[in-house]
């Protein structure tokens, strides 16, 4: 009976351990390095938690991702700018500044420009 009961216990704990491993890999790797008790770190962790939510405009978005480049998670910050740019398509500074632009982004970056920015001919 003890013996039973000692491996519903491991597998329930191995089922708890997979299940964490997996939302943690679901999160962005600066998520995991907010520190509870530092206030910038806690301004990230509020922009974030309502990014999740879909409640960041492009703006904000952009800001989130500044904080988090200047964190040191360059990836990640790239991700969020791309959400603000699929956001607000007219937002061209995300592109020309942080992205490592694929193909896509780059054609809706120069049509953005060509639009607004290049002197009428």
């Amino acid at each position: 009976m003890r013996a039973r009961i000692g491996v519903l216990c491991v597998a329930v704990g191995i089922f708890y351990l997979s299940a964490v491993v997996v939302a943690r890999a679901d999160e962005p790797a600066f998520v995991r390095w907010l520190a509870a008790d530092d206030p910038g770190d806690q301004t990230i962790r509020d922009y974030w938690d309502r990014a999740e939510r879909d409640e960041l405009t492009a703006p904000e978005l952009v800001d989130l991702g500044t904080m988090v480049f200047y964190r040191g998670f360059p990836k990640d910050s790239k991700k969020l700018y791309k959400r603000a740019l699929d956001l607000d398509p007219e937002l061209y500074e995300v592109g020309v500044a942080f992205l490592d632009i694929s193909d896509d982004d780059r054609r809706r970056v120069t049509d953005f420009v060509e639009a607004h920015l290049s002197p009428a001919s």
